[in-house]
């Protein structure tokens, strides 16, 4: 939590009031200024650990707090200004008590402003798609806690990008699923941080995604790592010829065969969509 004072009490009930009710609800203050630590100390339920910090060190570091006190074995991500259906808890549960394979798992959602957003629901095809952006909404999901410990969870270097480097190296543990249910709602406003940090949190996402690739096996030279980014960030500034980028999408395909990393008719089918996106 930071300076959400007008949003937290929302958020906050909408997690005592799951029909799932076998959880321990660790809130974090980190450093707010408003009155989000009196809304918070308010509340009363045996389930709410209430930890309140007077300095503000971030974001991530504060989601690395709390995941290593917590005590059960899942992680339930969930942000101050946000709100989850009743049923959130219990059918993701039940979805990774069904699935042993399936090591993170989140939903579609819908926006306050009344916008559905449907995720990515085919594991293999939400592994290639975080080559181009996270198609997972980071407050909707549901994570093995041992699978957090294994990676030794966020990485804090990347300061406003943290979690879509979190998905593209839990992607490499086990399948990562979307759920088609709707079971959060979605708050867009000047505070978040893709708003007020938008350009660094580009630069971070260009880093994570050529870390991701490389971490996969994938061997570029320094001109095909920049043909790379600009596609994937579809930055049409000098843009390159189109035997350029074909050859290069030969290229990735051809290592792929190699390494069996991606669905190759899933992956061929995404990279021709980003070469056509990216010459349009």
């Amino acid at each position: 939590v930071y300076n959400s004072e007008e949003y937290v009490q929302e958020a906050i009930t909408s997690i005592l009031n799951q029909t799932y009710p076998w959880f321990e609800f660790i809130i974090i203050n980190d450093g707010s200024t408003d009155h989000s630590s009196e809304v918070i100390d308010k509340q009363k339920d045996d389930r709410i650990r209430f930890i309140n910090h007077t300095i503000n060190i971030g974001n991530y570091p504060r989601r690395n707090e709390g995941c290593k006190l917590a005590k059960g074995e899942y992680i339930f991500v969930m942000d101050s200004d946000d709100w989850a259906s009743p049923e959130r808890m219990e059918i993701q549960v039940e979805t990774m008590e069904h699935s042993s394979n399936t090591v993170a798992c989140g939903t579609a959602h819908v926006t306050f402003d009344g916008e559905y957003c449907f995720r990515p629901t085919n594991p293999e095809f939400s592994k290639i798609n975080l080559i181009f952006n996270n198609g997972f909404l980071h407050p909707s999901l549901i994570i093995r806690k041992e699978i957090l410990e294994e990676i030794n969870y966020y990485d804090e270097n990347y300061r406003y990008a943290s979690d879509y480097d979190l998905m593209c190296r839990i992607v490499q543990r086990g399948n990562a699923i979307n759920l088609p249910d709707v079971l959060m709602k979605y708050r867009h406003h000047k505070q978040q941080i893709s708003s007020q940090h938008a350009k660094q949190q580009a630069h971070y996402a260009d880093q994570i995604r050529l870390n991701y690739i490389q971490s996969c096996g994938f061997i570029f030279n320094s001109e095909q790592q920049e043909i790379f980014t600009k596609i994937m960030n579809l930055n049409k500034k000098n843009k390159y010829s189109k035997t350029i980028v074909e050859n290069f999408i030969d290229h990735f395909k051809a290592q792929n065969e190699q390494l069996n990393c991606f669905n190759k008719l899933l992956l061929q089918r995404f990279l021709e969509t980003m070469k056509t996106t990216y010459f349009n």
